[in-house]
């Protein structure tokens, strides 16, 4: 009995645990000067302490994930559940950004402002 290629799914996998060890090696040994780079300037206040912890933190989830990507994809046969639970991970990732999209898009969506009436103490919601 012959086995059934997966050939192209190992190469999808192989390029995707590549991918995201990359990018969880940029997290890890990232810098403040880095950082900022990176996120398109933001306010050098914003950096904080806390925030390279937290992306530091988050690279290395990223690093697991991408071990656990390139096990599987050694023997895709065997390891059904980690490629599935990544194809949900990815499609609930997709349906939250489209959903996120669609919200904000609406034209019911309003800004909340708040203004004072330069005679009066209260703030008035408009």
């Amino acid at each position: 009995m012959s086995e059934p290629p997966y050939r192209a799914l190992r190469i999808v996998l192989g390029f995707l645990s590549l991918l995201l060890a990359l990018g969880s090696l940029l997290l890890i040994f990232s810098s403040r000067g880095l950082i900022l780079r990176v996120f398109m300037h933001p306010p050098e206040s914003e950096i904080s302490t806390l925030l390279l912890a937290a992306v530091k933190e988050m690279g290395g989830i990223v690093l697991t994930l991408s071990v656990m990507l390139f096990l599987a994809a050694r023997d895709p046969e065997r390891n059904v559940a980690i490629i599935d639970g990544m194809t949900l991970g990815l499609c609930i990732r997709f349906w939250l950004r489209v959903r996120a999209q669609t919200e904000w898009s609406t034209p019911t969506v309003r800004p909340l402002v708040l203004t004072a009436e330069p005679d009066q103490q209260e703030w008035i919601l408009q």
